[in-house]
């Protein structure tokens, strides 16, 4: 990075902070960020990018550098957790740099360039391996999973997620691990590698294994370029350090940055011990540049972590997740080992949320609806090719760019994310459909849960491949959204199909079981009183004292259907919808609540609305409440009738509603 000596501080820290974005991100080289600008009509060049980085030249055009920061900030949050910072921020920054930029009047001598950057005066003790935790050292935080915590904690409160690492599970290879990194503090200076894929728990257990044994020493981290230049300027800690290095082949300078460890490790004459402590996805190999097959030589046999889990250890993570709920729902996960689950929640969220083209976010979209149906989920119907490309086109809101879009976009829904895994994983051999990444249907679902599945859905499902029993549970679903047109089509479909069901295996006699013994008289039922819980007794306090900031606390923290229950009461009675509404995703008492305000409104759109997405409590109360705006006429004829898709009244010959003008 090149930063000019006499630079002004503005464009110096616009430059450090899009330099510091780009290396959370990673990407793989500047030329994919050219192509990437290139496709949504940008034009950026080599010399640009480094102008920019350098702080040689500020940004003129808002939109380039917009999308530079829109592309690399979601995979900065996904790689590095670095929190995304909102345009406004950029742009105060960037404007800064833009008037400090500008020629003074009385001119200047040209200032000649250094190739380093530029330090603050008096540079920051070096911190200590028990100053900084695992996350802040690259190890990914405990992803949000919803079976894993009160769901309030995020889609309520509005709060991040826990930035910690989940509880430890000691790992087979642990043991070989702390050996060497207790032989390389014997040797003085040494190096330790770590070889594993992604997601493999590589860094978890390197920090774990440093931090236990080496909390006292300084520390480097190597991946801050600023602690290099420190390095490399001579500025040692003094004293024994650790050298951090940490998923070395992911940055764009790995030789030089493995040149630049091992000169410091084995520096002649030094004061103190030095170990570097090195992470990689993989072994260099004989093609491999020199200065990492010098660092293979020097650390001897590397420490290989294996992306499969023991049965031992999957035990004593069953043990552990009996006090750490993020453990336990990674552990429901089928297909990936705990540490892929936690890592990858994030990725696959991200990448449907942040998808650089919008045809891969719908053929993302499309396969989270129909996994709301139970299609391309275990027991229901099998997510197809020509399924997922005829419902993708009913989340473009604009016509595609090419006429071949779709196969681009499946690809880039189907491409493993870190090399660990997949958003939309494509069928194994000898299966015939797509399979959704659990935790990424598991957020959708909430997200999701009120809004309709589109009209060319409900066709396309009809013209499937599927068998009796399929179309016989979406003709179920169908008219549990009173959408009775596609009920019916589907009903008629059933009767055409063929069951695929298995043939049974062959039974034995039946053998009769001994005649029951004579029941025992009932027990009477005795009523809950809430005095046998101090929590529920805590939530009817604080719902009788309208105290919601305390409610919401408490709901979150006993994650108890009560509570929540007590807090949809409060919500309901200060009609606050938006909190009502979301509280219902994933609250049945919530659920009822919404329903019971929706049926309270003049307008019953809303109503209808939550009809078609499922929600059963919205239909019980068409059917047997009293509905704000539908007579009892206008009722039945809904009813008898049904809906559209979108939530709207099937207007029938001689319908009372299009004369009324009602729902």
């Amino acid at each position: 990075m090149k930063i000019v000596r006499d630079t002004p501080a503005e464009v110096v820290q616009f430059a450090v902070e899009l330099q510091a974005l780009y290396d959370d991100a990673r990407p793989a080289g500047r030329q994919v960020l050219i192509s990437a600008a290139s496709e949504n009509g940008i034009r950026l060049n080599e010399k640009t990018l480094s102008d920019w980085f350098g702080g040689m030249s500020v940004p003129r055009s808002d939109a380039a550098i917009r999308f530079l920061i829109g592309y690399l900030q979601p995979i900065a949050e996904r790689r590095a957790q670095r929190p995304q910072r909102a345009w406004a921020w950029w742009r105060g920054l960037l404007q800064a740099a833009r008037a400090a930029k500008r020629p003074q009047k009385a001119g200047r001598p040209r200032s000649r360039v250094l190739d380093t950057l530029v330090r603050t005066a008096g540079s920051a003790p070096w911190p200590q391996v028990r100053d900084r935790d695992a996350v802040e050292m690259g190890v990914h935080p405990a992803a949000f999973l919803p079976p894993s915590a009160s769901p309030l904690t995020l889609w309520m409160h509005g709060r991040r997620q826990p930035q910690v690492p989940p509880t430890y599970v000691t790992r087979e290879h642990d043991e070989a691990l702390l050996g060497t990194l207790r032989a390389a503090v014997q040797q003085e200076s040494c190096v330790v590698l770590v070889v594993g894929r992604s997601c493999t728990g590589k860094s978890r257990s390197v920090w774990e294994a440093v931090s236990r044994e080496l909390g006292d020493w300084f520390l480097v981290d190597l991946r801050d370029r600023r602690q290099v230049q420190r390095l490399s300027d001579g500025d040692e800690p003094t004293g024994d350090f650790v050298l951090w290095l940490d998923n070395l082949d992911l940055t764009d300078d790995a030789p030089q940055l493995a040149e630049v460890a091992l000169a410091a490790v084995h520096q002649r004459g030094a004061v103190g011990r030095r170990v570097l402590v090195v992470t990689m996805w993989h072994q260099p190999n004989t093609e491999s540049p020199r200065q990492l097959r010098e660092l293979v030589r020097r650390a001897g046999a590397p420490v290989h972590v294996s992306e499969d889990w023991t049965g031992a250890e999957l035990d004593q993570a069953a043990r552990l997740a009996a006090t750490d709920r993020v453990l336990a729902a990674a552990l429901q996960q089928i297909g990936f080992s705990p540490s892929q689950v936690l890592a990858g929640a994030q990725w696959a969220l991200g990448l449907w949320r942040n998808a650089h083209q919008r045809e891969t976010s719908a053929v993302l979209t499309a396969a989270i609806d129909l996994g709301r149906l139970g299609i391309g989920v275990p027991g229901g119907g099998p997510l197809t090719r020509d399924l997922l490309e005829s419902c993708s086109a009913c989340y473009l809101t604009r016509p595609p760019s090419t006429d071949d879009w779709f196969e681009p976009a499946l690809r880039k829904a189907t491409t493993p994310l870190e090399d660990a895994v997949w958003a939309l994983a494509p069928p194994p051999p000898g299966v015939a459909g797509y399979r959704l990444f659990d935790p990424l249907l598991d957020y959708a679902r909430f997200q999701r849960h009120y809004d309709p599945l589109p009209a060319g859905v409900w066709t396309a499902l009809t013209e499937a491949d599927f068998g009796r029993e399929e179309f016989s549970r979406l003709a179920q679903e169908a008219r549990d959204r009173l959408l009775l047109q596609q009920a019916s089509a589907f009903a008629q479909r059933a009767m055409q199909a063929e069951s695929r069901l298995p043939v049974p295996p062959r039974q034995p006699p039946r053998v009769l079981p001994p005649p029951p013994t004579p029941p025992s008289p009932p027990t009477p039922i005795l009523m809950k009183v809430n005095s046998t819980s101090p929590s529920r007794n805590r939530a009817d306090a604080l719902l009788e004292a309208d105290d919601l900031e305390k409610l919401l606390d408490h709901a979150i923290n006993s994650n108890d259907t009560y509570v929540r229950r007590r807090l949809a009461m409060l919500y309901e009675r200060r009609d606050d919808r938006r909190a009502l509404r979301e509280l219902a995703t994933f609250s049945r008492r919530g659920a009822r609540h919404w329903a019971a305000m929706l049926a309270r409104e003049e307008d019953p759109g809303e109503l209808l609305r939550a009809v078609v997405c499922g929600d059963g409590f919205a239909l019980r109360a068409l059917r047997d409440w009293p509905v704000a705006g539908l007579d009892d006429t206008q009722r039945e004829t809904i009813l008898r009738f049904g809906l559209t898709p979108d939530g709207h009244p099937v207007r029938a010959q001689n319908d009372p509603l299009s004369k009324s003008g009602g729902g």
